[in-house]
């Protein structure tokens, strides 16, 4: 990982080793940077002081991983590019050892068909909405994630 300073800036960029073909990063709320590796299949966590914490955790069904979204207790949701499935995995947050598998081995999704998992995001309401890029779908996973606020209506409903 590279830090890259703004032009004429006194801030000297920072470099750390870790990671495995790095495909996709996003901070937590506790300000940790996870990566998905897609060439080890796995995850690693950074700090905000630049240690890495955790260098390539596998499980969960976690297979080239595309992607990665953290809901509000800081778990991690990654597709599986050639998995064809979602994993859960723990972040620091939670009473579960970071990095390890929320998802059961094969990850979600395995009876959907999912072809090419690509990229995922969570909505306010705790949905985990995912892309599959070889089926040309969007698939939901109802009330997956941990929500940011209380949904109005019991059922997702078309505006």
């Amino acid at each position: 990982m590279t830090t890259h300073a703004p032009l004429n800036s006194s801030v000297t960029p920072t470099q750390i080793s870790c990671c495995d073909n790095g495909n996709a990063i996003a901070s937590d709320p506790a300000g940790n940077l996870w990566v998905s590796n897609y060439g080890s299949s796995s995850v690693s966590e950074i700090s905000p002081a630049n240690t890495v914490l955790i260098n390539q955790a596998s499980g969960g069904g976690l297979a080239s991983p595309s992607a990665l979204v953290i809901d509000a207790n800081g778990n991690l949701f990654v597709p599986n590019y050639h998995g064809a499935s979602l994993s859960v995995i723990a972040g620091s947050l939670g009473a579960k050892t970071p990095a390890s598998a929320i998802s059961p081995a094969p990850g979600y999704g395995r009876d959907l068909s999912l072809i090419q998992p690509f990229a995922t995001a969570v909505d306010a309401s705790g949905n985990v909405w995912m892309t599959d890029r070889g089926a040309n779908k969007i698939v939901m996973f109802f009330g997956l994630a941990a929500p940011t606020r209380t949904p109005m209506t019991a059922f997702p409903a078309v505006p």
